[in-house]
């Protein structure tokens, strides 16, 4: 029996995709002198340089699925959120298994709130990159909210699959980022 469970000790993964949404994201300082690995609440900070030099810090939660059997864990989903926009403002950048349907589209879900549509980048090998720009009434939502959900449906599926998302943390970690 597999069982979804946060992960918040997320060292050692590489981040691929963000890199390749960078350079549509391009243009921005670093955030303020924030470490890679600190932790707040369930989210991480992780930093990068991409090809253009400026580093770029964000938060980042990992869900997997753990086989209890072979004890193995599998990432099912990635979430980042940082102000990496070019004008500074925050982004939502997510990184989905393979074998959703890119037709029907991934959408953010704050609370109870309108789901918000993630924008499909490109599918690789580690999974299909989606983001969306998160204006200033979004990053708020997410700040009060409870919780959040990313919602995906399976390629041939007939009903949609909702992630659920830990908002524990965000706040601090969203003022730490703050450029």
């Amino acid at each position: 029996m597999e069982a979804v469970k946060d992960l918040t000790a997320v060292r050692g993964i590489v981040f691929m995709g963000m890199l390749g949404a960078l350079p549509l994201l391009a243009g921005v300082a670093p955030a303020g002198a924030v470490e890679p690995g600190r932790t707040f609440g369930d989210w991480q900070t992780e930093c990068e340089t991409p090809t253009d030099g400026k580093p770029r810090c964000f938060l980042s939660q990992t869900r997997v699925v753990e086989n209890k059997e072979s004890k193995q864990a599998t990432r099912i989903l990635k979430v980042s959120v940082g102000y990496f926009a070019p004008d500074g403002k925050g982004v939502m950048v997510v990184i989905l298994p393979l074998g959703v349907d890119l037709r029907a589209g991934a959408a953010l879900t704050i609370d109870d709130g309108k789901p918000m549509p993630l924008t499909y980048q490109q599918c690789l090998q580690d999974g299909c990159l989606a983001n969306a720009p998160m204006d200033e009434a979004a990053l708020t939502a997410l700040r009060r909210s409870k919780g959040a959900q990313i919602t995906v449906r399976p390629y041939g599926g007939a009903q949609n699959v909702a992630f659920p998302i830990s908002t524990k943390g965000v706040t601090d970690g969203l003022a730490a980022l703050k450029p």
